[in-house]
């Protein structure tokens, strides 16, 4: 029993990861005041990404879904994620020498995303689709253990859906979504 937990350990270790998602936007949004709408194409895509959007901590004053005369500065009515090609790097070898080494070589590999944001601004009558495409670095082994007790590190990596995605996403297009907002 000894031997099988010594060689669990290891194993566990190595298959540690950190991931952060690039590129580094300042988190200053000033959208806590804006009333803020979901408007998908069903109920529960609606509830949904209302849910995604409200994990992000960027927007705090949903409007109903079901009230159609309620106001609105914003109704975004998607926020698409798509993994974009396979894992690439210096040191990405799906997992090989982290497992053979058991966490010491660590792997490091970069997975793009590409990340469609429709949004509508009622007071100004304008619409976008926004696209933004963000790098998740991933870091697998004992250093990916050891980095993601530090700084803005996520145990292991976001899948499509997560909310750091769209919160990086949103908050990489910021400029252009103030910019819808102005009358």
């Amino acid at each position: 029993m000894k031997r099988l937990a010594c060689l669990a350990l290891p194993l566990l270790l190595c298959a540690c990861g950190a991931t952060k998602i690039r590129s580094d936007v300042p988190s200053t949004a000033n959208w806590h005041d804006l009333r803020v709408k979901v408007q998908a194409h069903t109920p529960e895509d609606s509830a949904q990404l209302e849910d995604e959007l409200k994990h992000t901590g960027l927007f705090t004053n949903f409007v109903p879904s079901g009230v159609n005369d309620a106001p609105a500065d914003l109704v975004i009515s998607a926020v698409d994620e798509r993994v974009i090609g396979k894992t690439s790097g210096p040191f990405c070898f799906n997992y090989a020498f982290s497992y053979l080494t058991a966490g010491i070589v660590p792997e490091i590999c970069d997975q793009q995303y590409q990340i469609d944001i429709d949004v509508t601004a009622p007071a100004s009558g304008r619409a976008a689709q926004f696209q933004a495409e963000l790098t998740q670095r991933r870091f697998i082994g004992l250093f990916g253990a050891i980095t993601s007790m530090f700084g803005d590190w996520h145990f292991f990596g976001p899948q499509p859906g997560n909310p750091v995605l769209a919160r990086s996403a949103l908050l990489d297009q910021k400029p252009q979504i103030d910019a819808l907002l102005k009358p």
